[in-house]
């Protein structure tokens, strides 16, 4: 699943109706759980990857400001919480 060369996944947006019309197919049972979810959304992009897009990954600058933020939020509930 790794194909980026920088080692970030390959991420697709599926539609959440074409996940739960693909389960109602191919599920016995039609009961929800997380590690079906998963099964469920790996084999739509492994049969059907042609028919979803493919969401661009976050650029250095996007992680920069995100690394930013998140400094900056800790900050602040640092300061708040000794205040």
């Amino acid at each position: 699943m790794d194909s980026c060369p920088c080692g970030r996944p390959d991420v697709f947006a599926i539609n959440p109706l074409s996940a739960a019309r693909y389960r109602q197919r191919h599920s016995t049972s039609g009961a929800k759980s997380d590690a079906g979810d998963a099964h469920v959304l790996a084999e739509i992009v492994r049969l059907d990857r042609a028919h979803h897009r493919q969401i661009a990954g976050d650029s250095d600058l996007a992680d920069a400001v995100k690394l930013l933020t998140r400094a900056h939020q800790n900050v602040i509930w640092e300061r708040t919480r000794h205040a």
